[in-house]
């Protein structure tokens, strides 16, 4: 059988770099030229959602803002538009932006080189032009992320608990130092609200923060959601009591 997996890959954006750090209506461009359900269809064979935020679907609910991101929609014409009030019509003045792929230790040409060229391809459709810097040893490319060497790069996470705080600090401020906050976003109403979310109980108070939480990253992009991916379980017709365990990752 099939389940949802806790989890979100992501591509993000070095916050600290001065030209796609700063610049919101840049990111907001090059998220919303990103094809998420083409995503879905070559590289996981259907077998994955597009991310409309940072938090699993299964995290969420009904009082949740479960509802369309406008900046993971793709749409290459609002994409251009967003792209020329950002100062760089038809990536016209925009040095190539700088994107480090890991590649694993094997040397060949490995799914997340194609899925980078992917992205280098879905760029170009407005005028942006992407440097891939691919790197072949884990400790290598997380020590260039680490020390913000590019300004894009590609990662993912798995939840360690089922609640939807597992994946918001992944945007606190003061986690940027300790490596979670990977982008280094900081937005000091964010970190506030964050702060209030995490003392809060559950209930329609708790939900509220987190509705603000994922209004506020929406609309900042510090990353170009990918997708949450489909776990497979196989178990053999004898096999008995089996219960599924969400977070059997051991």
């Amino acid at each position: 059988f099939k389940r949802q997996a806790m989890d979100i890959t992501h591509e993000s954006f070095n916050m600290a770099d001065p030209i796609i750090g700063k610049n919101k209506l840049l990111r907001q461009a090059l998220s919303l030229a990103y094809n998420g359900d083409k995503v879905v269809e070559v590289f996981y064979n259907g077998q994955a959602i597009a991310a409309q935020g940072p938090v699993p679907p299964e995290l969420l609910n009904a009082r949740s803002a479960v509802h369309k991101n406008p900046y993971r929609q793709y749409n290459l014409a609002r994409a251009r538009e967003l792209l020329a009030k950002a100062g760089y019509p038809g990536g016209s003045g925009l040095d190539p932006i700088v994107y480090l792929a890991y590649s694993g230790t094997g040397g060949g040409y490995s799914t997340s080189q194609q899925m980078a060229d992917f992205l280098k391809q879905s760029f170009s459709e407005i005028g942006v032009q992407l440097k891939i810097e691919t790197y072949f040893d884990w400790k290598g490319f997380f020590g260039a992320v680490q020390s913000r060497k590019g300004q894009m790069w590609g990662l993912s996470w798995n939840a360690d608990y089922p609640d939807p705080q597992n994946f918001l600090q992944l945007f606190y401020g003061k986690n940027a130092l300790k490596g979670l906050n990977d982008s280094g976003y900081f937005n000091p109403r964010y970190d506030q609200i964050y702060e209030e979310y995490q003392l809060a109980r559950e209930g329609p108070g708790r939900e509220k923060l987190l509705t603000d939480l994922l209004d506020i990253l929406m609309t900042d992009c510090p990353w170009i959601l990918g997708v949450h991916r489909e776990d497979f379980i196989l178990t053999q017709p004898w096999v008995r009591n089996f219960k599924n365990h969400r977070f059997d990752l051991g």
